[in-house]
């Protein structure tokens, strides 16, 4: 099992590499912990990684991925959150 430490860099190289945004809510410490507990992607438990290898392409699809952790920018980050407050 990664540190820790290993995997916030794992979860803030990916969106470097990935050009997208993390959470500016929950930021990552709450995905973080979930996957520290659950010992699997917060979003689904079949997931084994977080990031998990599905992220990229749901990102470039959705413009998040499942779980929320990765948004393609602010932009869609705010207006999905506008329209989930309706």
């Amino acid at each position: 099992m990664k540190t820790k430490r290993e995997i916030v860099l794992d979860i803030l190289n990916f969106a470097i590499v990935n050009s997208c945004i993390i959470n500016p809510v929950n930021g990552y410490y709450y995905y973080l912990k979930n996957y520290i507990e659950g010992r699997c992607c917060p979003c689904d438990n079949e997931r084994n990684n977080c990031p998990c290898k599905e992220a990229p392409s749901e990102i470039s699809l959705n413009g998040k991925c499942k779980c929320g952790l990765f948004w393609k920018n602010l932009n869609i980050y705010m207006k999905y959150k506008f329209q989930e407050d309706k």
